[in-house]
């Protein structure tokens, strides 16, 4: 494992990070979601104009390829993590409310 594939967990814990940071769940998991649909528009947008193997000739790449490239993966884990964090949370608050009902109610 190279230095460059560990650079991908940065973005999904960045995710995760920001999923249990944000005082409302459900602003992680818009976010969240937010992020996942973008990376399916720019994989759409890619198929559309970017044939595949464009830039493995020896042609120079465009900068939008570039782009694609990286902008892509870390919308989607960048996405994932958070629905995952602020779904987490959410179970997390809901478990902890339900042992202080179950204090109170004793």
């Amino acid at each position: 494992m190279s230095l460059a594939d560990t650079l991908w967990l940065f973005p999904a814990l960045a995710g995760l990070a920001l999923g249990a940071w944000l005082r409302w769940s459900a602003v992680s998991l818009l976010l969240g979601l937010a992020f996942v649909v973008l990376s399916l528009m720019l994989f759409g947008y890619s198929l559309g104009h970017y044939e595949n193997g464009y830039c493995q000739t020896r042609e120079p790449c465009p900068t939008g390829a570039h782009v694609i490239e990286y902008a892509m993966p870390i919308a989607f884990l960048l996405g994932c993590t958070l629905v995952l964090g602020g779904f987490g949370r959410t179970v997390w608050n809901y478990i902890s409310q339900r042992r202080e009902w179950r204090r109170r109610r004793a």
